[in-house]
C-alpha cells in the first residue's frame, strides 16, 4: 500500500481520506493553472465562494436553465439562442453548430465554455485552429478586462458572462445541479491514471490492493458529501423535508431527475402535509396523488379519457385537485420525458409510487422509521443471514408494490400490463436508500456523536452488493483499467459509488481530460 496516512489504520466508520487527498491535489492543480494565467492580473482574482464545474456549466447551457430573455454580450450586443448546438464528446469546442442571433443577425458556429474567461488563454485556444469556428465564448465569470477573445486567425469571438442570468445562486447550483445524466463518451480508452498503475502492460503487484482500497475511500467520501445537506437539519421534520426531495429526485432516474426536483420545489413536503390534513386510508392516497399529479402537470381532464376505469380515476383526482390547488402553480407537462424509457419507469408510475410512500409514512415521517430500524444494528455484519435480513428491511422502507390504478399501467389511459408491477421496486428502493436515507443517518450519527451507530451503518455499507450498473462507473473503470476492466468486477456499491466520485472529480467527457489531470499524482 505504500506510505499511507497513519489514520488509515485507526479510522472507524465513514472516513474522509479520499476527500483530503482530493483536496490537496486539486488545490495543487488550481494553483498551477493560476500561475499559467499570471499574464493577466485580473484573472488571478478568482471568486472565493463555491463555483460550478465545467460539466455543470455545460448542462446549464444545454438545457437553457438560465434567464434567456434580455441576454447581452459583454460588448453590449443582444444575444438570442435558437439552438445550443450538439454536445461534443470529442476534442474541440464543447458544442458544435449552435444557432444564435446577435443583434437580429443569424450566426451559426461552435460554443466553448469556461468557468473563467481567462481559461481561453490558459488552454491556448487562441493558438488552436480547431477553435476557429467558435461563435460564442460562454463563461460563468469574466475575470479579464477584455470583452472578447481571439481565435488563431486573430478574429474576435464575442463573450457572454452567465452569472447575472442564473435563476439560482451559484452555491445552490454547485450543490444541487446533477450533470451525471448528460452525454458521455462510450468508446473510452485507457487514461493516464491507468498508465500510472503499470498498464497496459502488467499491473504492478503492489497496486492490486490499492485500487479497491482507493475506490472504497472514494465511496465513503461520496456518502459524506451527500450527508452534508442534512447537517443543518435541526429536527426530524426538517430531515423529512430533505428526504422527500431526495426521494422524488431518485424516482426521476436520469431523464426526469430535474423535473422531479421541480415538482418537489413547487410542492414542498410541509405544504403537502398541511393540505392533506387529517385524512386517512385511501382518501389520503387520493389527495396526495391529486396534488402530485396536479402540480406535475400530468393530470388530464376527465373528459379526454376514453376508458371507464381511467375516466373514473381521473374524475376522483380532479375533484380533489380542485379542492386543494389554491396557490399551487402546475408545471409544464412537456418537461417530463418518456422517450427511450421502459414503460414500467414512466414518471406517472413513479409519482404514484411516491404518493403511496408518503401516505404510509405520513404519521411517522421518513426518517424516524429508518433510525429505529438501525438503532439495534450492533452485531457483526459477517453473518450472511443477518445482512440479508437487514437488506430486506432497508428496501421495504421505500419499495411499493403495484398498488391501484398505476399498478398495471404506464400512464393515464395507457394499455394495461399483463401483470401488476411494483411502483417502486427493490433495486430502485435500495438506490434511494443509498442516496437519501444512508447519508441522512450518517449525518444524524455524527451530529449525536453516536460512533457505534455510524460503525453499524458502515458495516452494512461495506457489504452492500453493487446495485444496477451505472454508466459513469463503467466509463471510469475503462479509463482506470482499460482492457483489464472486465477482470475487475465491482462487487460492492461502495466501490461503484467510489468510481462515480472519482469520475466526477477528475474526468470529463473528452479524451483530452487526461491532460494535466492530478489523479495519477494522487495514485502515486
Amino acid at each position: 500500500m505504500g506510505d499511507l496516512p497513519a489514520e488509515v489504520e485507526t479510522v472507524h466508520g465513514f472516513n474522509d481520506i479520499y476527500l483530503r487527498l482530493r483536496r490537496s491535489h486539486m488545490t495543487t492543480r488550481t494553483a498551477g493553472r493560476g500561475s499559467a494565467g499570471a499574464h493577466d492580473k485580473k484573472s488571478a482574482a478568482a471568486p472565493l465562494h463555491k463555483s460550478l464545474t465545467e460539466k455543470q456549466l455545460r448542462a446549464l447551457w444545454f438545457d437553457g436553465k438560465f434567464e434567456r430573455r434580455g441576454l447581452r454580450l459583454q460588448d453590449g450586443r443582444r444575444l438570442s439562442i435558437e439552438s445550443p448546438g450538439k454536445w461534443n464528446s470529442d476534442e474541440g469546442p464543447d458544442f458544435l453548430d449552435a444557432e444564435l442571433r446577435i443583434d437580429d443577425q443569424p450566426v451559426r458556429g461552435d460554443v466553448e465554455l469556461h468557468i473563467r474567461s481567462g481559461d481561453w488563454l490558459v488552454h491556448k485556444h487562441n493558438q488552436n485552429p480547431n477553435y476557429d469556428r467558435v461563435a460564442l465564448h460562454l463563461v460563468l465569470y469574466a475575470d479579464r478586462t477584455t470583452r472578447s477573445v481571439q481565435n488563431s486567425c486573430g478574429a474576435a469571438i464575442p463573450q457572454l458572462e452567465l452569472k447575472d442570468y442564473l435563476t439560482e445562486k451559484v452555491d445552490f447550483l454547485a450543490d444541487n445541479l446533477d450533470a451525471e445524466g448528460y452525454p458521455y463518451r462510450s468508446a473510452v480508452m485507457l487514461g493516464s491514471c491507468g498508465k500510472t498503475l503499470g498498464l497496459p502492460a502488467k499491473m504492478r503487484p503492489e497496486k492490486y490492493d490499492f485500487v479497491p482500497q482507493l475506490l472504497d475511500w472514494a465511496g465513503d467520501g461520496r456518502i459524506l458529501i451527500k450527508s452534508s445537506i442534512f447537517d443543518k437539519a435541526e429536527s426530524d421534520e426538517q430531515t423529512d423535508s430533505l428526504l422527500y426531495r431526495k426521494i422524488l429526485e431518485g424516482l426521476g432516474y436520469s431523464k426526469n431527475k430535474s423535473a422531479m426536483l421541480e415538482l418537489a420545489d413547487r410542492l414542498p413536503y410541509t405544504l403537502l402535509k398541511k393540505k392533506i390534513g387529517k385524512s386517512t386510508g385511501e382518501l389520503r392516497v387520493q389527495k396526495i396523488q391529486s396534488l402530485l399529479f396536479g402540480v406535475s402537470g400530468l393530470l388530464p381532464e376527465s373528459s379526454t379519457c376514453t376508458d371507464p376505469e381511467t375516466g373514473s380515476f381521473v374524475a376522483l383526482l380532479q375533484n380533489e385537485w380542485n379542492n386543494l390547488n389554491r396557490w399551487l402553480d402546475p408545471m409544464d407537462a412537456k418537461k417530463w420525458k418518456c422517450k427511450g424509457m421502459r414503460p414500467q419507469n414512466f414518471p406517472a408510475r413513479r409519482i404514484a409510487g411516491a404518493a403511496y410512500l408518503i401516505a404510509s409514512s405520513f404519521e411517522s415521517g421518513f426518517f424516524a422509521p429508518a433510525l429505529d430500524m438501525i438503532r439495534n444494528w450492533q452485531q457483526s455484519e459477517k453473518s450472511t443471514h443477518l445482512f440479508r435480513a437487514r437488506l430486506k428491511k432497508a428496501h421495504l422502507l421505500v419499495s411499493q408494490p403495484g398498488w391501484g390504478y398505476f399498478g398495471n399501467r404506464a400512464s393515464f389511459g395507457s394499455k394495461t400490463f399483463a401483470n401488476r408491477t411494483a411502483l417502486i421496486g427493490a433495486d430502485r428502493a435500495m438506490t434511494i436508500w443509498v442516496n437519501a436515507y444512508l447519508p441522512a443517518l450518517v449525518a444524524w450519527s455524527r451530529k449525536n456523536h453516536n460512533a457505534a451507530l455510524e460503525q453499524s451503518l458502515h458495516d452494512f455499507w461495506q457489504n452492500l452488493p453493487s446495485l444496477t450498473e451505472n454508466h459513469l462507473s463503467k466509463v471510469m473503470l475503462l479509463r482506470f483499467l482499460g482492457s483489464r476492466a472486465h477482470s475487475f468486477p465491482v462487487k460492492t456499491e461502495r466501490q461503484q459509488q467510489g468510481l462515480i466520485k472519482v469520475f466526477q472529480d477528475f474526468c470529463d467527457t473528452k479524451p483530452t481530460a487526461c491532460t494535466g489531470c492530478p489523479f495519477p499524482d494522487l495514485i502515486t
